[in-house]
């Protein structure tokens, strides 16, 4: 790229920024909202919140069966059991 090119096209750098910051939100939208990927991220928070004590390997079995069935199935609309995160993160007085 030559200095005179160069200087013709610096004004449009911020829209060439602009253009990749859109895709970049888009695949993430795209990401959040497959149905398939938050199933995956419920069956991974399962297994973190066996892992530090916050439900037992029963529950555990439970949510993994059940997330497992659906995704097999297809269905994309949580359960009520499924509202309620399996993370201490939900803030004081969450229960599980």
């Amino acid at each position: 790229m030559g200095l005179v090119s160069g200087l013709v096209t610096l004004p449009l750098v911020p829209l060439h920024g602009l253009v990749w910051l859109a895709r970049h939100i888009q695949d993430q939208i795209g990401a959040e909202g497959d149905p398939a990927v938050e199933i995956r991220r419920r069956l991974a928070q399962t297994d973190l919140a066996l892992a530090s004590g916050l439900i037992t390997e029963q529950e555990c079995a439970e949510a993994q069966d059940l997330l497992l069935a659906r995704l097999l199935a297809g269905d994309t609309a949580p359960t009520a059991a499924e509202a309620t995160p399996l993370t201490s993160d939900a803030g004081p007085g969450a229960s599980r």
